[in-house]
């Protein structure tokens, strides 16, 4: 049987505990019913139970740095404000080429802009 998301959010919280323990000072806590409410009405769609429950336990990274090994690496996952603010900004760079933007279930092969698509998480920087 698979591990509920609560259950793997707790391997990788203890993880970062063991490994990483400098990072765990930048989680930031759950995401908060206002913020569900604006990732889904800004979607404009159902999201996905396994990200809803995600987010209840955590709200992203306060900061975008390199940690060191995170896993994937490079990539902290963001606030729903920061999902939100760079599907917008990907949004409006692919309105301004001349491409449809495709409207699909997730998992549809499109090119190059399905509009489901929310980034979760960004490549950090160092520094």
């Amino acid at each position: 049987m698979n591990p509920t998301v609560a259950e793997s959010w707790a391997t990788i919280v203890d993880w970062l505990k063991t490994n990483l323990p400098s990072a765990l000072e930048h989680l930031q806590p759950p995401a908060t019913g206002a913020d569900l409410t604006a990732l889904r009405t800004a979607m404009g769609r159902r999201l996905p139970n396994d990200l809803i429950a995600w987010l209840t336990l955590n709200n992203g990274f306060a900061r975008t740095t390199s940690f060191g090994s995170l896993i994937p690496v490079l990539y902290v996952p963001m606030s729903t404000t920061e999902m939100l603010r760079d599907r917008d900004m990907l949004r409006r760079i692919w309105s301004t080429m001349d491409v449809p933007i495709e409207d699909g279930p997730a998992g549809t092969p499109s090119f190059p802009w399905l509009d489901e698509f929310l980034p979760i998480s960004r490549a950090s920087r160092t520094g």
